[in-house]
């Protein structure tokens, strides 16, 4: 996305990453086995015949968009979301702390 297309505001260094929780807490499951963790954002898994689905929601490749969605090193996809607006990292991590804490206590 050039930045004249740009639907949303670059991350920059005081708000360097998404308020995104959907890697944590959402999945999309297509059609053709692969897994996405939001609408926006391709797949980052395929889950293979006779594999756990909670297997690929902890594989490698959700796991690093998590990591880079809790830096603020964004891959371009999360970079340039329109969907979700910018935090900080520190208060990304609250936040999934805390919906974590609400559905086990729940």
């Amino acid at each position: 996305m050039t930045a004249a297309t740009r639907y949303a505001a670059a991350p920059d260094a005081a708000r360097s990453t998404r308020d995104c929780t959907d890697p944590w807490f959402f999945v999309l499951f297509n059609a053709d086995r692969s897994l996405a963790p939001c609408c926006w954002h391709p797949a980052v898994a395929t889950l293979a015949p006779g594999e756990s689905l909670d297997a690929a929601l902890d594989g490698a490749a959700i796991r690093e968009v998590r990591r880079q969605l809790l830096t603020g090193a964004l891959n371009a996809h999360c970079a340039d979301c329109p969907a979700r607006g910018l935090t900080d990292p520190a208060s990304l991590a609250r936040r999934v702390h805390a919906e974590m804490a609400a559905l086990q206590a729940g």
